[in-house]
């Protein structure tokens, strides 16, 4: 893992759940603190690759937020030689759209780590994209 301690997992871990809960509560004070400024969203829609100022906004123009929950955190890797940066895999489960996944890198700025690049995407089998 990089040189990514078991104290980093845990704040990496908070900081999506806090993503989630900002995302579904509309609370863009929360999304300020774990998205990294400039940092890249890209969402489930080919249109929907927004700068951290462009999901803010949408998020503020939604009627009820994104809902949904971290179930788990399936692997944090860090960038080899770099302490302040990580790749993550979670799964996700959306009360619309069932199970998703997100992934993307974090890195540690002043102390903080912070989201700099997201990824949401349906999480589909191999043994139905035919149809």
């Amino acid at each position: 893992m990089g040189n990514i301690t078991d104290i980093d997992v845990r704040a990496i871990t908070a900081l999506l759940v806090a993503h989630h809960k900002a995302t579904a509560t509309k609370n863009v004070p929360l999304l300020e603190r774990v998205f990294a400024p400039g940092g890249l969203f890209v969402g489930t829609d080919d249109s929907e690759v927004w700068s951290f100022e462009r999901l803010r906004d949408a998020l503020a123009g939604t009627k009820s937020g994104w809902d949904m929950t971290h179930c788990s955190l399936r692997r944090i890797d860090g960038i080899s030689g770099h302490a302040d940066i990580a790749n993550f895999f979670e799964v996700l489960m959306h009360t619309k759209y069932g199970r998703m996944r997100g992934s993307g890198t974090v890195s540690k700025i002043s102390g903080k780590w912070r989201i700099i690049h997201y990824v949401l995407s349906f999480s589909i089998s191999n043994e139905i994209v035919d149809t």
